[in-house]
């Protein structure tokens, strides 16, 4: 099999409007503003249209509001996979008064970089170190394509899609998602699977992955950290039968977009009283702590 190649070309106009299938290398800043249904604005259906639309064409807004964990996340995913970024822009909190002007000034000097404490830069190299000691995790991310962005066109729902692959191994048959978490065992990633859609995701860019590149991986791999000591991760292969499954829900926020697109109608919650009491409630859950709203 062939590796993987970029698409030379811009994929999107000066609109940040979709024009081009395929593979590119593109910053985060650019690809949060191209216009096209990623698998964190397709999932926002399951609160409402209008948030799906905010997210799209409004990339500054925080639907989901960051947090120092995600944060933590970032650096997590930037030493694992970009280990110079990481050198160069991440840095340790000053431990002077927040209150102070002297960190006031000290902040306004970090622009454009992420500050994190220096305690938890540490279990981030912990992390690393231990993912990199484990011979099921190396297999899969020893050499290969990283945070390589994906563009594609669906025809059967007159709509564009983009995804953001954290790694593609050399041989183009393994897609690799890594993910920060408190507890990597079996049972706790199972429930965040169930919790957080990761099939769903996986689903996505499985499709346009085979789309852009006109064959599909054998396989979606999933590799989970301990943010905590002794920061131990865990490597989890997807089933492939889940997938396929999930290709379908997938497939049933695609129409929805379509249709919401046509019509130019974005509906928010229903604009009408809503009785408690008499069935159950789900409880929205806070966002996974490795989660990211540009991906």
């Amino acid at each position: 099999m062939l590796a993987p190649k970029e698409t030379p070309k811009t994929p999107f106009t000066k609109d940040f409007e979709p024009v081009r299938e395929g593979l590119f290398n593109l910053t985060e800043w650019v690809y949060r503003r191209i216009k096209a249904l990623n698998i964190t604005s397709a999932k926002l259906f399951n609160r409402s249209a209008a948030h799906v639309y905010t997210a799209i064409h409004d990339p500054e807004a925080q639907i989901i509001k960051p947090t120092y964990a995600m944060d933590q996340g970032t650096g997590f995913h930037w030493l694992a996979l970009e280990p110079e970024r990481f050198a160069n822009q991440v840095v340790a909190d000053n431990p002077i008064s927040k209150k102070s002007n002297e960190y006031k000034h000290w902040k306004q000097a970090q622009a454009g970089k992420l500050i994190l404490k220096a305690e938890d830069i540490e279990k981030i190299k912990k992390m690393v170190s231990v993912m990199r000691g484990k011979k099921s995790a190396m297999q899969y991310i020893s050499s290969g394509w990283r945070e390589k962005a994906i563009i594609w066109y669906e025809p059967d729902y007159d709509i564009w899609c983009k995804g953001r692959i954290d790694w593609i191994r050399d041989d183009g048959q393994v897609l690799v998602d890594l993910k920060k978490t408190q507890i990597a065992t079996r049972w706790a990633f199972e429930g965040a699977i169930r919790r957080y859609d990761y099939y769903k995701q996986a689903a996505h860019y499985m499709r346009g992955f085979a789309k852009v590149m006109g064959y599909r991986p054998k396989e979606w791999v999933w590799i989970a950290s301990e943010i905590e000591a002794p920061n131990e991760c865990n490597v989890f292969v997807a089933d492939p039968d889940e997938i396929e499954s999930a290709e379908a829900d997938v497939e049933n926020w695609y129409q929805r977009y379509h249709e919401c697109e046509v019509g130019g109608y974005w509906p928010g919650y229903p604009d009408e009283p809503v009785f408690l009491g008499y069935e159950p409630i789900k409880i929205e859950e806070e966002i996974e702590e490795d989660e990211f709203s540009y991906f």
